[in-house]
Order: structure tokens, then C-alpha cells, then sequence
């Protein structure tokens, strides 16, 4: 097997909020940051002066890194040179678990999810807890219950903390990156208190650009070195008038603690049919436990510290996502016992993805989408959100787990050891997490129903 096949990569979380419409300050020639694109400039656009702020002031920015540009991946298992911590609040890890759930159901079932549903929880969370740094009023309360949150004090620290526990996985299974660029005529229009914030609790760094064609392969770049290339190219395009982005991405590297040594061919009892698939199974001490919803176990990669649940259903799919609640996963967790388990599954590959503007409205957070109603006025004026997109892959083979997110927010201007075995056989639709074990929290999350072959060495 590759060696991409040997580790869990999960790059979650290209996170992109493209600000469009300015405050209105001129736009002065702008001067291309040094390594990143040598595309021509943008034409200059005549704008209305920039606000000022309640005491009369225009908003500086505060000043970008040294060589204004935003750098890529560094060390192992360190996230922002914020220092690890060991624990999660309880309303926090309550708050997480609960998006994860309405999420999973809000996305299963949907046309575009014919193959299952993989999302990353970690990714959308953090990009949401980013931009809700900007807001206020009812675009910031119901961006607040959507998550779950209490405040947004709560949810900055939660953050900061799940961010700096997963940093430290010394092993270099993780790595988060969080930056926000700015059009270099809009800077002056940035509050400062909102790069303050992402700068203290998301460790984001800031980069001034001239936002001109060579933007788009820019972002692309600095994607791809912090996704380890798992996320080649995350834009396309960016709509006139793009202001900001906020980026955020998350790598996960790991093998399985005990790889799947027995693989034949097999069949897959799929959403669609039967499905002639590779197989793999392993047996192992592991957590186990079984009640009405399903059978459940865990499968650690090599840092015993993150795994990946997977939950068979006792009856239907649609009935276990159906009939998850906030607190089943945790339940879970908490409610498992070692026993010798064999665990058979498929080696598949899963791709997922698209908008979910309807989905987060639906949801509830309808203001921030709204041009009339939107406020991320602590970020600037005049802006509302225009669509958020969210692509996912999974590969899942004997010596691991590849798995790659992301998401682009845009926003626009106005152990007992028993004789015989538990046996896990996921050989029809299934659901399965990765996720980190000391708090629970869900990096990804996803339904297996109609299973693609994945290819061995």
C-alpha cells in the first residue's frame, strides 16, 4: 500500500471568507508580496472614503508578518505556537458534539450524498468561530446556537483549547494553520479588535495582498503546503470584488495502532445494491460496546491518542442517523469496555461535497446570509455572508486512513479477555468518525453507503 495509504492525512478546513464590497478607501497600484504570484494588477476602483470608527478614528490594520506572506506548515504536531492544554469545558465538548450531530443529519439523505456524507466538524467550526468574530446582534446569535455555543467568549477559548490539544500530538499527527489575508486597499477598513481576536485565539497570521490574478494561485500554494498537497486547489475564482480571506486548514497524519493483516474479496450490501469490494479484517483488544442503536468500536492509529468509530447499525442506516442525539456519541465513549473484537470493513475511498448555504439555513442562520440583515460589523461594515462550500475525500486501507476537507465561507459587502470475539462486520452502510479520544471531539464524521473501490499497491 502507498504510503499515503500508511497515513491519516485529514486536511480539513481550507477555510475561505472572500469579502466582497469595500469600505470604500481608493485603491492605491498594488505591489505583489514577494514569492507569491507575479499576475498583473487589478484595475484601480473608485470607492467611497472609508468609515470611521464611534470615537471619530479611522480602523488601522494591524501590522502583517514581516514578509507579508503567510507561511506554510512548520514543525511537527504544534498548532501556532499555542501551548497544549488537557482539557475541554464540558458546555464546550456538549456544544461540539451537538453541531456534529444536527450536521450529520442535516446533510444525510441529501441527492449529492448518493455515495454516503464526510464532512469535517473541526473544520467547519473553526472557519464559523473565525467569522463569527465579526459579527454581532442576531447574525452573531444565531451563528452562536448553530454551534451550540453559550457566547462567543466560550467558543473563542473552546477553540483555542481543542486547538492546542490537538497540537500536542508530539507524534506530528496534526497540524492546524490559520491565516487571514487582506486586500491591502481594505486594511485600513479591518477593525483591529478582529484580528486581535483571530490572532490570540485562532493564532492566525496576517498577510497584506494585492488581491490581482496572481491571488487565486497564491491561495492555492499556501493551501497545498499546509494541506501536505492533500488540497491542491481549493479556488477556482474569486467573485470582483473580493476583499479578505480567512484560511484555515487542518492536517492529521497517522497509521492504524494494528494494521489490517487479512484482506479478500468480499460484497457490500450498499444503499444501491451489491457492491463487489476488497475486505479487511483484524482482530484486537479494543473498546467495545453494543446497545439498540448499534454495535461500536474503535479503531486507534499509532498515537493511541485519535481513532476511528465505527458504528454498524442494528437496523438501517436512516435509523441510527435518524436517532442520534447530542450526547449518544459521548455516551459511547464513556460507556465502553475492552473485549477482543474482529472488525471487517471495506477498503473504500469517499468523495463529498458542495454548498451548504441551504443547509446552514436551514439550520437557522438565515440573518447572516441576508444582505439586508447581516451584521459583521466588528469586522467592517456592510458585509453579509454569500455561500459556504465544503469538500471532503476519505481513502480508508490496511495501514491507514487518508481523509482531506475544505471549506470556503464567502462573504460579500453591503478489557476482559472472553473465548470468542466480538464480531464487527461493516459490510452494509455504516457510519464511522474520526475523532480525538481524550475529549471526544469529531474531526470528521460520515456515512459509508455505496462504497468505490480503492486501489492497493
Amino acid at each position: 500500500m502507498k504510503e499515503w495509504i500508511h497515513r491519516l492525512v485529514a486536511a480539513g478546513c481550507a477555510a475561505a471568507l472572500m469579502l466582497l464590497a469595500g469600505c470604500g478607501a481608493p485603491v492605491p497600484e498594488p505591489v505583489t508580496p514577494e514569492g507569491y504570484g507575479t499576475g498583473p494588477s487589478e484595475a484601480t476602483q473608485s470607492e467611497s472614503p472609508a468609515p470611521e470608527s464611534e470615537a471619530g478614528e479611522e480602523h488601522p490594520v494591524t501590522e502583517p508578518p514581516p514578509d507579508r506572506v503567510v507561511p506554510a506548515i512548520g514543525g511537527e504536531g504544534h498548532l501556532c505556537g499555542l501551548p497544549p492544554v488537557d482539557t475541554l469545558g464540558a458546555a464546550y465538548r456538549t456544544g461540539y458534539e451537538t453541531f456534529t450531530v444536527r450536521m450529520l443529519q442535516e446533510l444525510y439523505g441529501k441527492p449529492e450524498a448518493i455515495n454516503g456524507v464526510f464532512f469535517s466538524p473541526a473544520s467547519l467550526y473553526m472557519a464559523l468561530g473565525m467569522a463569527a468574530e465579526g459579527m454581532r446582534g442576531s447574525t452573531l446569535e444565531q451563528t452562536l446556537s448553530l454551534l451550540a455555543a453559550e457566547d462567543r467568549p466560550a467558543l473563542r477559548q473552546g477553540n483555542r483549547e481543542l486547538q492546542s490539544l490537538m497540537s500536542g500530538n508530539t507524534k506530528g499527527y496534526f497540524h492546524l494553520a490559520n491565516a487571514v489575508w487582506l486586500r491591502e486597499s481594505f486594511a485600513s477598513c479591518v477593525k483591529p479588535g478582529f484580528l486581535d481576536l483571530n490572532r490570540e485565539y485562532y493564532g492566525a497570521k496576517v498577510a497584506l495582498h494585492p488581491f490581482d490574478t496572481s491571488l487565486v494561485p497564491d491561495v492555492n500554494r499556501w493551501v497545498s503546503d499546509n494541506t501536505d498537497g492533500l488540497i491542491p486547489r481549493l479556488l477556482d475564482e474569486v467573485p470582483d470584488g473580493t476583499l479578505a480571506l480567512l484560511m484555515n486548514t487542518v492536517l492529521f497524519d497517522g497509521k492504524w495502532l494494528v494494521p489490517f493483516g487479512f484482506t479478500r474479496d468480499g460484497v457490500f450490501h450498499g444503499a444501491d445494491g451489491d457492491v463487489d469490494i476488497p475486505m479487511m479484517t483484524q482482530k484486537a483488544d479494543r473498546p467495545w460496546i453494543e446497545d439498540s442503536l448499534a454495535q461500536v468500536t474503535l479503531l486507534d492509529y499509532l498515537d493511541e491518542r485519535t481513532a476511528m468509530l465505527v458504528a454498524v447499525p442494528k437496523g438501517t442506516l436512516d435509523d441510527l442517523v435518524r436517532d442520534l442525539r447530542p450526547g449518544t456519541l459521548s455516551g459511547w465513549l464513556s460507556g465502553m469496555k475492552e473485549e477482543t473484537t474482529s472488525v471487517t470493513m471495506p477498503r473504500f475511498s469517499l468523495e463529498y461535497g458542495g454548498s451548504l448555504k441551504k443547509t446552514l439555513q436551514a439550520m437557522g442562520m438565515t440573518d447572516a446570509f441576508d444582505e439586508r440583515k447581516a451584521d459583521l460589523s466588528d469586522m467592517a461594515d456592510g458585509l453579509f455572508l454569500g455561500d459556504v462550500i465544503h469538500k471532503t475525500a476519505l481513502q480508508v486501507g490496511e495501514a491507514g486512513t487518508k481523509a482531506a476537507a475544505a471549506t470556503a465561507v464567502a462573504v460579500c459587502g453591503t478489557a476482559a479477555v472472553i473465548e470468542e470475539p466480538k464480531i464487527l462486520v461493516a459490510d452494509r452502510p455504516f457510519l464511522c468518525m474520526i475523532l480525538d479520544k481524550p475529549t471526544g471531539a469529531v474531526l470528521f464524521a460520515g456515512t459509508v453507503e455505496n462504497p468505490q473501490i480503492l486501489g492497493a499497491d
